[in-house]
């Protein structure tokens, strides 16, 4: 077993995200930070965010009511596992991570990938989450027990025989225990289990619609039950039966894997699998806690749950469930309760309730010390926190409270009497409080969903840097994010070079200053000395461009911070399109403007800066250049030999000539040819802007023109003198002032030289 020769003050621990898309990270990340803040040590949250969980987010969003707009590049390759695994090493190196949970079900643990991910880690201890792992600690629950558990209930309960299974996404157990429970009743049907038929459909209201489809209008099944593998299915599944005018569960029952309030609080309500997201969450951060601490824990640590039935079955939402005494209590007549509050907290531990203070005062009414007090002092307790305390759980609590103090009275019929009552209306504080709560939820829910809108809306005009970080800074205080940094790099350290946003202390810090260079450095020391929780998301821009964001939760979930995140990826990404796609329009722009032959500028482009010269009204001078006796070669040594020598002549112009060439100006320009006028503007035909007007100049520069030219060419191996050049010349404003002119005049010198042949004439010495 792995662990720490040295031990740290303060440990952290860390999170390796699967599929941010799912509601239940967020559930396992809470429970997580419950047994971090309880047990003082750090929590990191970790998430490659890639674009197959972008499209999967965007739907899952959807249970929400909320839907998110982007332009993310679904083109992108997905990293492979080998860069993945050293990406994370590195933000592990970075936070100093002393131990990492990952989720059992998800792509690292499959056997192609679960190597890696104990190779790259094999410093560290890590602990399998949801699933239990061959050698690996592992906190889990079996799911698939319970599958099997619930198909008995349809069968027995409510003597269903042709009960449909639309499978999971990827295979697993559960639907071999469904199978094998189905095989042993003697009614197992594979026409009515959709599996292969809908792999590779991810979208949940797609796969419901496809199985469906499947069922009731491909193979015409006859089905008296379904079982669906989601909350978020369970929610479709409901909405495309009653679409179809099938009543649930009068016609066919629907029951699901997973709880959630959109499908406890639908009509009907679901009949469902608590599978205890949160208690996994809270047990595996407490696990790699004592691993951590002791060096040694238990290698599996089993995860119960419980099957909640609903209407949707046909059982009562109200039934009241089944009360077994815990053995230990019932029979221990001395017990303090101290004792008592121990062992609750001990089956509780995220509930955050003065356990000594709840009991004292129940058992003071009862006995009729206090009037009235427990029921007031339990609505309290529950509201103080501000806990999502979901209803199973804290029904589960009164249960395990009844319980755990029933010895204490059990022989008093008057204090019997009380205590029914008392617990009576403790059922229904609980519902109520729990209904209360969820309706807040939902209201929270939307208004952070305004604020992501808005947020979005923002950031879909950032087209800049600049734009987006502006965004950013109003985000921090919308979506009361404690901090917040931003790194793009060419890879993940966390270098202050690479740091284009930092956000604490409820302000923007200005990273250009000197004083401030180290701001995250100094931020993450300063945390060390408390205890602290980070979400770390990492996502490729594109093949170089490397984007990461640290944040502090605060009170947002993780679906909240992940819904920021693709916003930002969105708006990153746009703005690295826009800078791409202006790239590519100046690089369109100066091959529409260039001779491919010889790389110079054309005649179009010729044109446009002849006229954007003389709007400026600065002098310049026009060389006409006209090559002599290029067509006899061409004709001689072929095309090929023709182009290589107009390249060469192209070189000689651009070496004299070009540092004394116009300045040209214009916004489509590339590289630096921007710095050469000149021109090839057909044939054996280029031009030059000349930055003078000066005859003395001119006539230098000219004359070195032509003895450059007509210097021996390399043509096919040999060295030739074959060629000179012919040099026309006017000037602007002294010839003309006019576009047309000003060309025709030099022209007219270039057709005065091309007489005499290997000279120039300037217009303004023609007789």
């Amino acid at each position: 077993m792995l662990h720490h020769q040295h031990k740290k003050k303060r440990f952290t621990i860390g999170f390796l995200s699967a599929n941010v898309a799912f509601d239940v990270e967020s559930l396992l990340f809470q429970g997580m930070r419950q047994a971090a803040e309880k047990y003082g040590v750090n929590l990191v949250y970790i998430s490659q965010l890639e674009n197959e969980n972008l499209d999967s987010f965007k739907h899952l969003s959807d249970l929400h009511g909320m839907r998110l707009e982007n332009n993310l590049n679904k083109s992108d390759n997905r990293l492979q596992a080998s860069s993945k695994y050293d990406k994370l090493q590195t933000i592990v190196k970075n936070f100093a991570i002393d131990g990492l949970i990952f989720i059992g079900w998800s792509k690292d643990a499959e056997d192609s990938n679960i190597h890696l991910l104990q190779q790259a880690f094999e410093n560290i201890p890590i602990i399998s989450v949801g699933k239990d792992i061959d050698n690996i600690t592992s906190v889990y629950t079996h799911g698939s027990q319970y599958i099997s558990e619930l198909t008995k209930h349809l069968i027995e309960e409510h003597l269903c025989r042709n009960i449909a299974l639309i499978a999971p996404r990827k295979f697993d157990k559960r639907i071999d225990r469904f199978i094998d429970t189905m095989q042993a009743y003697q009614i197992y049907d594979q026409n009515i289990v959709i599996d292969k038929e809908i792999e590779g459909i991810n979208d949940s209201v797609m796969r419901i619609n496809a199985a469906f489809n499947i069922l009731f209008n491909e193979r015409q099944a006859d089905i008296d039950a379904v079982i669906v593998m989601t909350a978020s299915e369970g929610k479709y599944a409901l909405e495309y039966l009653q679409d179809r005018g099938i009543r649930v569960p009068e016609d066919i029952k629907l029951v699901c894997y997973e709880d959630h309030p959109s499908i406890a609080y639908s009509s009907p309500s679901l009949t469902t699998i608590d599978y205890p997201f949160e208690k996994l969450g809270y047990s595996s951060g407490e696990t790699l806690v004592r691993l951590l601490n002791e060096g040694k824990a238990p290698l599996l640590t089993e995860i119960p749950t419980k099957i909640v039935y609903r209407d949707s079955c046909g059982c009562s939402i109200n039934s009241a469930p089944r009360f077994e005494y815990d053995t230990v209590f019932y029979n221990s007549e001395n017990a303090s309760v101290v004792d008592l509050a121990a062992h609750l907290s001990s089956l509780f531990p995220s509930l955050n309730i003065n356990f000594d203070k709840v009991i004292n005062t129940f058992l003071a009414d009862i006995k009729e010390e206090k009037t009235d007090a427990f029921l007031p002092i339990l609505q309290d307790e529950l509201k103080r926190h501000n806990h999502e305390y979901r209803e199973t759980t804290l029904q589960e609590f009164i249960n395990a409270l009844k319980e755990a103090t029933f010895p204490y009275y059990s022989d008093n019929e008057l204090y019997n009497i009380r205590a029914e009552k008392i617990w009576f209306a403790a059922k229904y504080i609980v519902k109520d409080f729990s209904n209360h709560q969820t309706i807040l939820d939902f209201i929270s829910t939307d208004k952070i969903n305004k604020v992501l809108k808005a947020i979005n809306q923002s950031f879909m005009s950032a087209y800049s840097l600049p734009k987006i970080i502006h965004v950013m800074e109003n985000a921090m205080t919308w979506l009361k994010i404690p901090s917040c940094f931003l790194h793009l790099s060419k890879n993940e350290q966390l270098h202050d070079d690479s740091l284009v946003f930092s956000y604490y202390d409820d302000e923007t810090k200005n990273i250009s200053e000197k004083q401030v260079a180290d701001v995250f450095a100094h931020f993450v020391n300063r945390k060390r000395e408390e205890r602290f929780d980070l979400v770390v998301m990492l996502h490729s821009l594109n093949q170089s461009e490397t984007a990461l964001i640290v944040m502090e939760p605060g009170e947002n979930q993780t679906n909240t911070l992940i819904s920021y995140w693709v916003q930002i990826i969105a708006a990153l990404k746009g703005a690295f399109l826009m800078d791409e796609s202006q790239e590519l329009i100046k690089k369109l722009a100066y091959y529409a403007d260039t001779d491919p032959l010889t790389k110079l500028f054309n005649r179009r482009f010729f044109y446009r800066s002849l006229k954007s010269a003389i709007k400026k009204e600065q002098p310049f001078s026009i060389f006409y250049i006209d090559v002599d006796g290029f067509k006899p070669v061409n004709d001689m040594y072929g095309h090929a030999a023709g182009d290589d020598l107009l390249q060469q002549i192209a070189g000689r112009i651009t070496f004299i000539l070009g540092k004394t060439s116009y300045p040209l100006e214009h916004e489509l320009l590339y590289g630096n040819a921007k710095a050469n006028a000149i021109f090839r503007l057909g044939g054996d035909e280029f031009t030059v802007l000349f930055n003078s007007t000066d005859p003395i100049e001119i006539e230098a520069y000219v004359k070195k023109l032509i003895r450059f030219i007509e210097l021996p060419y390399s043509i096919n191996g040999q060295h030739k003198s074959v060629i000179s050049c012919s040099v026309g010349i006017s000037s602007f404003p002294a010839d003309s002032n006019d576009l047309e002119s000003l060309l025709k005049k030099a022209d007219t010198a270039l057709y005065c030289a091309k007489k005499l042949k290997n000279t120039f004439q300037i217009y303004s010495s023609i007789n």
